[in-house]
């Protein structure tokens, strides 16, 4: 669980993270992806919400069945929740400079080097569980790259939360289940 002190140093109150965690999960059911559904809500710098996003096909292309089924053709098509908010929040005209990016799942390395380059200074998610596949190499190194970056990430397990199941790996997760 986060400290009283370490929710300080993000800018932001533990209840606009909570709201947010809330916000990413409710964004996160949006998503088709039969595989896993996560979703990404970004905080700017007075705790309003700039940004979200979910992991599907960006705006204006079909998310139709066959372009999901299959893994590779699904990896063609679809964007990753935290792109996808970074881009809202720019089309928006919202600026991403030291704000704070709050989402159930560990980025992968694309998506956090995007966090770096757009200037979100804090990540929030649950506690990382690294795995010994493709993504749990993609998130050890996304993880060092956030650190020499200098982007602080925060875990919590939100169990005090109730939060809706979404897909991991094709199965129903639970927060506080693995």
């Amino acid at each position: 669980m986060l400290t009283r002190a370490e929710f300080a140093q993000t800018g932001q109150s533990p209840d606009v993270i909570d709201i947010a965690m809330i916000a990413a999960f409710k964004v996160a059911l949006q998503s088709k992806d039969p595989s896993s559904q996560t979703g990404a809500v970004i905080l700017g710098q007075t705790g309003d919400i700039i940004g979200v996003g979910f992991n599907g096909t960006p705006r204006g292309v079909k998310d139709t069945k066959p372009r999901r089924t299959d893994r590779e053709t699904k990896l063609r098509f679809y964007e990753h929740a935290e792109r996808r908010a970074i881009a809202q929040a720019a089309r928006l005209g919202q600026a991403t400079w030291r704000a704070c990016l709050v989402s159930p799942w560990v980025g992968c390395t694309e998506c956090d080097r995007m966090i770096i380059e757009s200037g979100i200074r804090h990540v929030v998610r649950f506690p990382v569980v690294y795995g010994d596949d493709h993504w749990g190499e993609s998130i050890r190194f996304g993880d060092e790259l956030m650190r020499e970056a200098g982007v602080t990430v925060y875990e919590d397990t939100f169990d005090h939360l109730s939060l809706p199941p979404l897909r991991r790996g094709g199965k129903s997760w639970v927060p506080g289940e693995q």
